[in-house]
């Protein structure tokens, strides 16, 4: 059991593999995923920082590839209807979307490191960005700041745990995964207890 995880753990935290998942996994919540790339970037950044940064990067790529998708979607349907199909995603809710499509209209979008605490998926601020009549630019400057001031804090606590833990890590590798996955659970349950599932 313990060899096989460490070579899973070793598999997806190799550099090789960063890029390709880290903007997979990037891209797909921005769309329509519904856990978030901090989970990835997060667990890798616990074992080599410069990969982690490496994951963290190509996310960001992959949520800018996001919204220039959305950007092509409301060339042809509006987005309040994209965001009505959204509804089917767990944590995206008509009263979610509504009060986040005004907020955007009448205070813009939100430019403060307080939104690692909203829990607003961002797809949601992309589509109200766009129905607000925000520029493609500003929408994509706006992702990077987002994807930036939301994963920081995660991907700073972690590096560090990481770096003092790295011994313990080795050795104990089946106890740190199994209670990493454990804090995100608890982490969705109550985000899912809160905007619904």
């Amino acid at each position: 059991m313990s060899a096989t995880l460490n070579q899973f753990v070793r598999r997806v935290v190799d550099g090789r593999s960063v890029p390709v998942i880290g903007f997979v996994w990037g891209l797909l919540e921005g769309l329509f995923f519904f856990i978030v790339p901090d989970v990835y970037i997060l667990f890798v950044a616990l074992f080599f920082t410069k990969n982690g940064l490496k994951a963290w990067g190509y996310s960001i790529i992959g949520s800018i590839v996001s919204v220039l998708i959305f950007f092509l979607v409301i060339s042809v349907y509006s987005p309040v209807s994209v965001l009505d199909i959204l509804t089917m995603v767990p944590g995206v809710s008509h009263e979610l979307n509504s009060q986040t499509f005004a907020n955007v209209e009448s205070s813009g979008l939100p430019y403060t490191p307080l939104l690692v605490l909203g829990g607003v998926p961002l797809k949601i601020y992309t589509l109200a960005s766009f129905g607000a009549g925000y520029s493609l630019f500003g929408i994509l400057l706006w992702t990077i700041f987002a994807r930036i001031v939301r994963i920081a804090p995660g991907f700073i606590l972690t590096t560090v745990v990481g770096r003092i833990a790295k011994t313990s890590l080795n050795k104990h590798l089946v106890v740190w995964v199994a209670s990493y996955l454990v804090l995100w659970i608890i982490f969705y349950i109550f985000y899912f207890s809160k905007f619904g599932f």
